[in-house]
């Protein structure tokens, strides 16, 4: 996924992080960057006012269309970016399909580069699917808690069996089997079938 981001836009410096919920931590999953933006991640983004607001409000934020009074506020900018050099970057919350926060990824520049607004919405179509990414590798390592008919009909699923099938052999009415597919996608934080299969081997 990281390999992917960087072929749309060919950043210098990225870092992805997973976040922990639990003990509001950053993991780093993914990155070519400085020792010190990895520090800065993990000890003082989550200080940053304007981060709040960001990640409050799911936007993605360019450091070339941040305005005066944002740059100001902004202690990533006043007490990383402007020191570190960086003159173009961004910074995006990521959030699993389910909505719930799970990451942030940074990209910087060192120079200045004119990222075009298709690869722009590009980008943003891409978010999805990594913050599906990053949730879903927090989960393979936390193994995430299924029921045990949870498990079956996951066995099933990959098995690659529809609902129908799965309910003839566990025994089980089709909604039954549906209502056990949503909740896990919903524990896997995953979108569909497939992905759930994908998440767990």
């Amino acid at each position: 996924m990281f390999r992917a981001v960087r072929e749309l836009v060919p950043f210098e410096a990225g870092l992805m992080s997973r976040f922990d919920v639990n003990d509001r931590t950053y993991t780093h999953v993914a990155g070519v960057v400085p020792a010190r933006l990895e520090r800065f991640v993990s000890d003082e983004l989550d200080e940053d006012p304007v981060f709040e607001r960001v990640r409050a409000d799911r936007e993605t934020i360019w450091l070339s269309q941040m305005g005066r009074q944002d740059r100001r506020a902004s202690t990533t900018i006043t007490d990383f970016v402007v020191p570190e050099g960086i003159c173009e970057g961004v910074t995006q919350p990521l959030f699993s399909y389910s909505g719930e926060y799970v990451g942030v990824l940074n990209l910087a520049w060192y120079h200045h580069i004119d990222v075009d607004q298709d690869r722009r919405d590009l980008f943003r179509l891409l978010l999805p699917a990594i913050g599906a990414a990053v949730y879903a590798g927090e989960h393979r390592c936390r193994r995430p808690e299924l029921s045990v008919r949870e498990r079956e009909v996951l066995h099933q699923i990959r098995a690659g069996h529809t609902n129908a099938q799965i309910g003839r052999v566990l025994g089980i009415s089709t909604r039954t089997v549906a209502t056990h597919v949503e909740h896990i996608l919903a524990k896997l934080g995953v979108a569909n079938r497939a992905a759930a299969a994908a998440v767990m081997t």
